[in-house]
């Protein structure tokens, strides 16, 4: 009984939190394809690639240290100045039109749409059910 127990109890102290690996990692901060813009702004592949970095990062900061006001760390304006401009160099880039279109038709910031996210019955997020 007392080895039963040692085992269950080292097994739990193996799940503590951290000593858990996360389920995803945060995204990567888009200042590289910033960069890359700001240095070659014909660059289309660089733009759009800011552009959907910006559409698809949804880690959220707490401005000022005030976690009540959390904040998301990109922008979507970001991102649809950097998709633009690549529809603006080059009509036929097929790349900036899908992430530019989801932000133009979103309703929220979450990638639901205020019908979708009524109906919908699972418990998943509209942005891994979509994904």
């Amino acid at each position: 009984m007392l080895t039963r127990f040692l085992l269950s109890f080292s097994a739990y102290c193996a799940l503590l939190p951290e000593n858990l690996q996360p389920q995803q990692r945060a995204p990567e901060p888009c200042h590289q394809y910033q960069a890359a813009v700001q240095a070659d702004p014909r660059n289309l592949e660089a733009a759009a690639s800011l552009g959907r970095c910006s559409f698809r990062d949804y880690e959220m900061i707490a401005p000022h240290g005030d976690s009540s006001r959390l904040a998301f760390r990109s922008s979507w304006n970001t991102a649809l100045r950097a998709l633009r401009h690549a529809v603006d160099v080059d009509p036929q880039y097929a790349g900036a039109y899908r992430p530019l279109f989801a932000i133009l038709f979103a309703e929220t910031r979450d990638g639901c749409s205020a019908a979708t996210a009524r109906a919908r019955t699972s418990r998943r997020s509209c942005v891994t059910a979509t994904a």
